[in-house]
């Protein structure tokens, strides 16, 4: 589930952009919706930030989605609170653990 929303206790220099909160289960069974939400946030604001703290379950097809995002500078992954350690699984078996905050 995607949902945009106003930008909270984010860096100073990420208040401008606005917040698409994922959450729930993110794999290949709705890739095809996050990829579709992604690109309209992105058409209608150029850059977002994703925010990842409810998202309870992520493999290969949502980790590509938005790693992809992230390379193209579209999208930053934000966390408000700790990493949880399946994310944190999901993104070190894909190479991708340097997205992830500095614990």
């Amino acid at each position: 589930m995607t949902q945009m929303k106003d930008s909270e206790q984010l860096t100073a220099s990420q208040l401008h952009l606005p917040l698409m909160q994922l959450s729930g289960s993110q794999t290949i069974a709705n890739a095809e919706e996050l990829h579709r939400s992604l690109r309209d946030a992105v058409t209608a604001h150029s850059r977002v930030n994703v925010l990842l703290d409810d998202v309870t379950e992520l493999d290969a097809a949502a980790l590509q989605i938005l790693a992809t995002a992230v390379k193209d500078q579209v999208v930053e992954l934000q966390f408000q609170r700790p990493v949880s350690a399946d994310l944190q699984y999901w993104f070190q078996l894909a190479g991708l653990s340097s997205l992830l905050p500095a614990v």
